[in-house]
């Protein structure tokens, strides 16, 4: 019931925040929680041989299960100690929607299909990614990308989002008021900021960060990595049974 109240509470904030026409022009800050590839206030769930590149962290009283069989290949494991507290306070001043307002509404449209320029997106209702999102930094290195989602995100199975002329990782950001799903063997781009459950089927990847702010993490032999900062995103993964590089 509490959890419930708080995402009625961020929800209403998210449609008010989207009403706003200025795009928000900067990334917001994560503090403790920058080095965090995944981080759950309830707990982190792994089955099967996932590998994640970047610390993982649940809240006090909250559970690891799973590593092993997931491995970390650098970062360390935080079990409810100061270090996880402070990045769940933390990652509240992107989840309150301090990023700026939104420039673009695409409430009720499939996010798959399309080539998107650098700028801030709201979606007022759950939000569909099917086939490829295109995100287009038009050779800015510090291009952004910022979406504000009120219901719940599901990517589906073999999607994928692809970083283009010069777009980097480091530089996407997804916030999500309900649960969040990535579908089986889909890729995913950007730090993804929950209200809720975060869960990956079997074979999804992700370039950037798995934040749930007062749910569990669900993993299922996927591959996270910590998004990169120093050089344009050079992306490989497997997909539709072909590996591809996206630059």
């Amino acid at each position: 019931m509490l959890r419930r109240y708080r995402r009625m509470i961020h929800s209403a904030g998210f449609a008010a925040l989207c009403c706003a026409s200025a795009p928000a022009h900067a990334q917001p800050s994560l503090g403790t929680a920058e080095n965090f590839a995944v981080l759950a206030r309830d707990s982190i769930q792994n089955f099967n041989a996932t590998t994640v590149s970047g610390s993982i962290g649940v809240g006090a009283g909250g559970a690891i299960n799973g590593f092993p069989p997931g491995i970390l290949t650098f970062g360390s494991i935080h079990l409810g100690d100061a270090t996880a507290q402070q990045a769940l306070i933390d990652i509240q001043v992107v989840q309150g929607g301090q990023i700026g307002p939104c420039g673009t509404e695409l409430t009720g449209q499939d996010l798959g299909g399309r080539t998107l320029l650098p700028g801030s997106y709201c979606l007022l209702t759950d939000a569909e990614l099917t086939g490829t999102l295109i995100l287009d930094a038009a050779g800015d290195p510090n291009a952004t990308f910022v979406f504000f989602i009120v219901g719940a995100l599901h990517t589906a199975d073999n999607s994928i989002i692809v970083m283009s002329h010069g777009g980097r990782s480091c530089n996407v950001t997804w916030v999500v008021g309900c649960p969040a799903a990535l579908g089986a063997n889909s890729h995913f781009v950007g730090t993804l900021v929950g209200l809720d459950d975060i869960t990956l089927a079997s074979g999804a990847d992700v370039v950037g960060r798995l934040l749930a702010r007062y749910g569990a993490v669900t993993l299922d032999g996927n591959s996270i990595s910590l998004p990169e900062c120093g050089v344009t995103a050079t992306v490989a993964t497997t997909w539709g049974g072909m590996k591809q590089i996206y630059r």
